[in-house]
């Protein structure tokens, strides 16, 4: 009988008492589509538990653990530890192509991929997830011949207009969905200019449309702007005296337009002015556009045979950021401040003329509240958008919704035009994109360009870009 009863006490420790020892080992949670495998690793306080036929995890254990996991496409950085009971913080990533084909390449000429890659990420994580790009090893050219890395012009870490041959290697550029960029662009502007430079007299056109505008004067860039945290950020400073920023000719040609802009002030001048002659010279026609009165309203119109802008009630310089929005359609003119309709106004435009047009100074003579004479802005200017259509009221709040909530962050602040490109290096994991709370689909394009020096090469291709995602959990 003391046999069986020592027998099966034996057998109960052999079969329970583990289980009650040893803290249960969660097994990895694969998350798949058909660019890829991703597994949650560690799970047990013994981890890591390893799976998946794409890729090896390493060194996961714990919160601040890093493990690399690997495939042939992309890193995926992780470490952190979760017990039995608690769900899966998901992440997801879908990348459309991993090969950029640039076609046949001369020797010391830039040259643009015809196709971008597209990344869409979704996760749950709370605090979000950080994406990165690099190289696996040198582009070379279909001879086998590297293409030279060099550091004048753009870095890995800054970015710059790819105008020069000097800019040997690969380099990339990246826009997102879900920015106040996105939301411009959409619109199909004639010109974008976020104003946000931080050096040169250059204002680029973010439109793609090339109608670049000219800084002249007394101007401060790089000053903070409206659009928080993301690659518009930045504003310019007009000081109210001789500053200004010429553009081409977007305004004359049309009847049916939309003009919109972000300000800042506690002064007045015009923002927005178009006359028949340069800046500082003799005038027939003229029109202040947008202006900031005397006595601190806003004003607005587009010719119309009268001098009868529509007028806000109350003042505006307030020295904070506001958002202006002036519709034409040919016979009507509307206005929208901070996305509220301020007025309208009946009229055929006739824009004469006037074919010189810019923004920070206008000529103000016979207009009410103007000082008479050429009346120069002083204040900041942001991201100036111009569209030849009419755009509608609900296009006009997503504008300055997207403007008020665009806290992403996921391009760096210097990638403010399509030609602007940052090196892509095989030794540098470089943070391009990043996102600080929960993100939905969040869709991602990354763009590319090459140049190969005097090394000749025709039909370069690279499938060798690593894509890099983290998840903050």
């Amino acid at each position: 009988m003391k046999k069986y009863i020592f027998l099966f006490i034996f057998c109960f420790i052999i079969l329970f008492v583990p289980k009650i020892l040893v803290p249960e080992t969660v097994l990895a949670q694969n998350y798949v589509s058909t660019d890829y495998i991703l597994s949650d690793p560690v799970f047990g306080e013994s981890g890591p538990y390893v799976s998946s036929p794409s890729f090896k995890e390493r060194s996961a254990l714990g919160q601040t653990a890093t493990g690399i996991s690997q495939s042939t496409n992309f890193i995926l950085k992780s470490g952190f530890e979760y017990y039995s009971g608690q769900s899966v913080p998901s992440i997801t990533m879908s990348l459309n192509t991993n090969l950029i084909n640039f076609n046949t390449v001369a020797p010391n000429t830039i040259v643009k991929s015809p196709t971008n890659s597209i990344i869409t990420i979704s996760s749950n994580a709370e605090s979000g997830y950080n994406l990165y790009i690099e190289q696996n090893n040198n582009l070379t050219n279909q001879q086998g011949d590297t293409i030279p890395q060099v550091s004048n012009g753009a870095t890995t870490t800054t970015a710059a207009p790819w105008t020069s041959a000097s800019y040997y290697g690969l380099g990339y550029n990246c826009s997102s969905a879900n920015t106040y960029e996105q939301a411009v662009l959409v619109n199909s502007p004639i010109g974008f200019w976020s104003l946000g430079e931080t050096t040169g007299t250059t204002a680029y056109d973010l439109s793609g449309n090339g109608n670049n505008g000219t800084y002249t004067g007394g101007y401060t860039q790089g000053a903070p702007g409206p659009i928080s945290n993301s690659n518009l950020g930045n504003s310019t400073l007009f000081n109210g005296s001789n500053s200004y920023v010429s553009l081409p000719n977007v305004i004359q040609p049309y009847t049916i337009i939309t003009i919109s802009l972000w300000f800042k002030t506690t002064s007045d001048g015009i923002i927005l002015g178009y006359q028949n002659a340069t800046v500082g010279s003799a005038q027939n026609d003229y029109v202040p556009i947008i202006y900031i009165g005397t006595d601190g309203k806003l004003r607005a119109e587009l010719w119309n045979g009268l001098v009868d802008p529509i007028t806000t009630t109350n003042t505006v310089n307030d020295g904070r950021w506001h958002n202006i929005t002036l519709v034409a359609n040919s016979t009507t003119q509307s206005l929208y401040f901070d996305n509220s309709l301020v007025g309208t106004l009946s009229g055929t435009i006739t824009n004469l003329t006037m074919t010189y047009n810019q923004l920070g100074t206008g000529y103000g003579s016979s207009w009410p509240s103007t000082n008479g004479s050429w009346f120069y802005f002083k204040g900041g200017i942001s991201n100036v958008s111009i569209y030849t259509s009419a755009l509608s009221s609900s296009q006009i709040q997503t504008l300055f919704n997207d403007g008020i909530n665009s806290t992403q962050a996921f391009c760096s602040p210097d990638f403010i035009n399509t030609n602007y490109y940052r090196q892509l290096s095989s030794t540098t994991n470089t943070e391009f994109a990043s996102y600080s709370s929960i993100a939905t689909n969040q869709t991602i394009t990354v763009g590319y360009a090459v140049n190969v020096s005097n090394i000749q090469a025709s039909g370069i291709y690279t499938n060798n870009i690593i894509y890099t995602l983290t998840g903050n959990y």
